[in-house]
């Protein structure tokens, strides 16, 4: 039996209906935390459960697997958790396929994991090396230009490296933009070199 409820931001209260599963899922819910998708589930009167397989959607349509964890198989009350990579702009939408020993399985309803505040690319001014680094926590394909105010290329490159050196000792000292374009963004950091 397939259930279907409507989409929550993070968090979503089911009880699957009687003689669908030995289980009963008392919450599951999700979160993004320093660019890790972190999800909880708990379950009450487990009784032959086998396993539950994590599912993740870009579009809350098309899903696949995530994860595959093994059940208590039987308990009063247990809690589950998974931690993965955040992606940004994608794979947000996340439900759990939960199955009895006898191959039988029944769905979750579909949660979304807010990722607006994945840390995908940060920049800052080294002073004593005279270097504007470059964070790329996810290492995606970044295209980085560095501008002056009035709008000079001082510096340009492409690197899906996760730490990224920008030498600037023949910068003179001023504000200037780093811009980052990767297939999924575009970020800008204001910099102050010194």
């Amino acid at each position: 039996m397939f259930l279907f409820a409507d989409i929550t931001n993070g968090y979503e209260l089911v009880k699957l209906t009687s003689g669908v599963l030995p289980l009963t899922l008392i919450s599951f819910s999700g979160t993004q935390q320093n660019n890790t998708d972190v999800l909880h589930w708990k379950t009450a009167n487990e009784v032959n459960t086998s396993h539950f397989v994590l599912q993740q959607s870009a579009d809350s349509k098309n899903f696949t697997t995530a994860a595959t964890i093994m059940a208590a198989g039987n308990s009063v009350e247990k809690e589950y958790s998974y931690r993965q990579a955040s992606s940004p702009g994608a794979a947000g939408y996340y439900r759990l396929q939960m199955f009895d020993k006898d191959g039988l399985f029944s769905y979750s309803s579909i949660i979304k994991v807010d990722h607006k505040n994945i840390a995908t690319v940060t920049a800052y001014y080294n002073a004593s090396t005279k270097q504007i680094i470059i964070k790329n926590a996810l290492a995606l394909a970044c295209n980085w230009q560095l501008v002056s105010l009035n709008g000079a290329v001082i510096s340009k490159g492409n690197s899906a490296d996760i730490s990224i050196t920008v030498p600037v000792w023949a910068a003179a000292a001023g504000t200037y933009f780093l811009y980052c374009k990767t297939s999924t963004f575009n970020k800008s950091v204001k910099i102050t070199v010194y």
